[in-house]
């Protein structure tokens, strides 16, 4: 227990510089700084008040992270290999990387913005991972969950973006607009780089095999303006599932603020259903209210790139217009 002031740790063995830490770190006010090359916490790391917990660089783990308040911060390599409970405080963003493993429930990483590669592992395929907020990635972005990835925007805007390559494999891939008229705002996720890649998987991974048995399902807010929902990637695009379903606002909106569900490459684009097929469903809206569409395009014009749509086992594309009383319904 660190009620206040500093705690460092570092060892300077040239052979195995490391630092291992058995039982619970809890503070409250104060720094936890560990420096060496190598370090390991077997138990609970709970921070809360003003306390810090900092890495320097090197590799280290933490079995489990309760963020309560205060900060988890540093440059190094962090992982933490079964839980992350967070109810407040800050993440910092000068890491090399930092992965995120929740082997029990569901895991909110709330809004983390790292330098570095990041990692989010969620192992319970009745937990999932839940995207209420902005996650950001400098370097490559792995999202793994073995439950539904689920990402609303009923609080505020919520996002999945990578300046590197972005691969997500998820059980099922829920994304729901902000549709009340508060805060509540977009959902997306987006590769930024024209060199980078982009895949998304819905369905089942065991022992490396991946079943496209899951669903993708993008549905944009029915309130206001720009409430979209959108999977975007300035390079390559892969999404594969079982089924696929675009549907646009069903009010709101306006000339080019709509309330869109979109699929979107700059790249090379490849889109693969199974028997749940492909729906676009444009939404409404009445008055001035428009551009509540539903589309999947591919608009780059890079060398060998090109939009390639396969439906297979039985399913069908279905594109249904919307019922706006503007002339772009849909």
């Amino acid at each position: 227990l660190l009620g206040g002031g500093t705690l460092s740790t570092g060892l300077a063995d040239p052979v195995s510089p490391g630092v291992r830490l058995i039982g619970n770190v809890t503070a409250v006010t104060g720094a936890v700084s560990i420096n060496a090359a190598r370090s390991s916490l077997a138990g609970t790391a709970s921070l809360s008040g003003s306390a810090s917990l900092l890495f320097g660089a090197g590799h280290h783990e933490i079995a489990h992270l309760n963020l309560i308040n205060g900060t988890l911060g540093g440059t190094g390599h962090v992982t933490v290999t079964n839980s992350f409970q967070r109810s407040g405080g800050v993440v910092g963003s000068d890491f090399a990387s930092l992965s995120i493993t929740q082997v029990s429930g569901t895991l909110s990483p709330g809004l983390i913005g790292v330098d570095g590669d990041l990692t989010l592992h969620a192992t319970d395929p009745n937990g999932g991972i839940l995207i209420n907020h902005g996650v950001y990635s400098g370097g490559t972005m792995s999202i793994v969950s073995a439950g539904t990835l689920r990402m609303s925007g009923a609080e505020r805007p919520a996002w999945l973006l990578a300046d590197g390559t972005q691969t997500i494999t998820a059980g099922h891939i829920v994304m729901e607009a902000g549709t009340g008229n508060g805060e509540q705002g977009f959902v997306k996720i987006e590769a930024h780089g024209v060199n980078n890649s982009q895949t998304i998987r819905a369905g089942t991974l065991s022992n490396g095999t991946f079943t496209p048995n899951g669903t993708i399902s993008l549905r944009a807010g029915s309130t206001l303006t720009d409430r979209y929902a959108g999977i975007d990637s300035d390079g390559s695009q892969t999404i594969t599932a079982r089924g696929i379903e675009l549907r646009g606002g069903a009010g709101g909106g306006g000339l080019g603020v709509g309330n869109r569900a979109r699929i979107t490459a700059q790249g090379s684009q490849s889109i693969e259903a199974g028997a749940g097929g492909i729906l676009l469903q444009a939404g409404g809206g009445t008055g001035t209210d428009t551009d509540n569409a539903a589309f999947i395009t591919q608009n780059g014009t890079p060398a060998g790139a090109g939009q390639t749509i396969t439906v297979h086992d039985g399913g069908a594309i279905v594109m249904q217009g919307g019922s706006s009383s503007f002339t772009q319904s849909g």
